[in-house]
């Protein structure tokens, strides 16, 4: 992969690291500094050696860093993604099983179900385009579970290896589509809860 700062073994000894700490709940204070991700480039390639290892069924992609205000803070030009998997998918009033206790991180969020695929080309799509292949809008709540223990030196690429920080999504029902989401929000009340 072009641009990753890391060997193949160094992406597989991290993204073996991460898949451990997942399921043993051990949180790790950051990668061996020979592991750490240099650039988002290889931060992608620790994300999908982790894909591969646990096997879990990737049903979407979530936004990180949207806003400019978080990608100054990250030191990144755009947005990054992280794959949003079946498993941890909940509806409304869910009870989440293996939520961190010492991190209770939730953000609002707005999911896109697609009704048809766009994929890559050059130059990407217009808001006509993206607009037209929405097949339907959800509020939702992300719950962030993040494999290290202080999220807050996390670098760029370090959050992309981790999936983007993204632990569970809660989904609520479909809103009338075309609605205009500027300024648009939606009230949380007891939607989730980790037990």
């Amino acid at each position: 992969m072009a641009g990753v700062s890391l060997s193949e073994a160094d992406v597989q000894s991290a993204a073996e690291l991460l898949v451990e700490a997942r399921r043993t709940r051990r949180w790790l204070h950051a990668f061996p500094d020979a592991l750490q991700p240099q650039d988002i480039a290889a931060g992608y390639a620790i994300q999908s050696a982790v894909a591969q290892r646990n096997r879990r069924t990737r049903v979407g992609w979530k936004l990180g860093a949207t806003s400019a205000e978080m990608q100054g803070r990250l030191g990144v030009a755009e947005p990054f993604v992280g794959p949003l998997y079946a498993d941890a998918i909940f509806g409304n009033s869910a009870t989440i099983t293996g939520c961190r206790e010492d991190m209770r991180l939730v953000e609002s969020e707005f999911a896109f179900i697609l009704s048809q695929d766009l994929p890559p080309v050059d130059g990407g799509y217009d808001y006509d385009a993206v607009t037209k292949a929405v097949g339907a809008i959800l509020p939702a709540i992300e719950v962030v579970q993040e494999r290290f223990i202080d999220p807050r030196l996390s670098t760029a690429a370090q959050r992309v290896a981790d999936d983007a920080g993204h632990g569970f999504v809660v989904v609520g029902s479909p809103m009338p589509h075309g609605i205009g989401l500027p300024g648009h929000g939606f009230v949380v009340g007891n939607a989730l809860r980790c037990g």
